[in-house]
């Protein structure tokens, strides 16, 4: 695992909620609101990405959640397309 996957809190919340990184992050997002696109190309992630309805992850794991956000792109976004850009 690589990158924010491999943060050890979202390797903690994982192991806590008997989740992946991935379906914490993809919940947590729900949570707030926030549409999420995930992608995927491999069959077994693709199948995760849709198991995100049967557990919330909680309001003190959430602000911990939010310590991470680091206000920048993950996804490689042009700048022009930057959130406090438009």
């Amino acid at each position: 695992m690589h990158g924010m996957l491999a943060d050890p809190l979202l390797r903690q919340l994982a192991v806590q909620y008997g989740k992946s990184p991935a379906q914490i992050i993809l919940r947590y997002l729900m949570q707030k609101d926030i549409v999420v696109i995930p992608k995927s190309e491999n069959e077994t992630h693709m199948r995760e990405n849709f198991e995100l309805f049967d557990f919330e992850v909680t309001a003190t794991d959430c602000a911990r959640l939010a310590t991470l956000d680091k206000h920048q792109s993950m996804g490689g976004w042009m700048q022009s397309m930057e959130e406090n850009q438009y």
